[in-house]
């Protein structure tokens, strides 16, 4: 074999292990944002609202639009007087990406399957979902600052199952608790009003 032919031999086997490197290098990143991201995001939640958020699966593609989370649930903080909150079987979204950073952001698909939803009034008045939203987007108007309004949204398709139903109220001396059988199963188009 002549010096060219060795030249090329060895840059060719460079090559090959710089591909290899790569490739590895990308199968570890996207296994360490498979394992890690159901993690961070259940752990920012808890600690920008204090509720207690599990989640048995998380799958984000930013490059498709795509979010699918399974075994959803989320869990009033102690200042409640009961625990249950959201229980969800499913969430899924899928965003037309080109639209995200728009004035009116389109999601081409929103499946929700809710297996119950508590909505728990504590001795105050407050509702856990009042408590959660204004903790989860921050919308609580200040002092010489007003709420910022929501943008509107369209999503193409909405689908919608939806079991049970706990409404818990807590400001009588004797609770009241109602427990609705929903079996709601529905599919809705180009939803505009959340």
């Amino acid at each position: 074999m002549h010096a060219a032919g060795r030249a090329a031999a060895v840059r060719g086997g460079i090559f090959f292990k710089l591909l290899l490197a790569l490739t590895v290098l990308g199968a570890m990143t996207a296994l360490a944002w498979m394992l890690l991201l159901p993690w961070f995001v259940t752990g920012r939640l808890r600690e920008r609202t204090g509720f207690d958020v599990e989640v048995r699966s998380l799958m984000v593609n930013p490059f498709t639009g795509r979010i699918a989370a399974q075994g959803l649930v989320v869990k009033n903080p102690p200042t409640f007087p009961r625990t249950e909150f959201i229980e969800a079987r499913a969430l899924e979204i899928e965003a037309d990406l080109f639209t995200l950073f728009t004035a009116k952001p389109v999601l081409q698909r929103v499946k929700i399957d809710l297996a119950r939803l508590a909505l728990v009034k504590r001795a105050d008045g407050r509702t856990n979902a009042e408590v959660f939203q204004s903790y989860l987007l921050e919308d609580r108007p200040s002092p010489g600052r007003s709420a910022t309004p929501r943008p509107p949204l369209l999503i193409r398709r909405l689908e919608v199952k939806f079991d049970r139903f706990v409404l818990a109220d807590h400001t009588r001396r004797e609770p009241v608790v109602r427990d609705y059988a929903v079996n709601l199963d529905r599919t809705f188009e180009n939803v505009t009003d959340t």
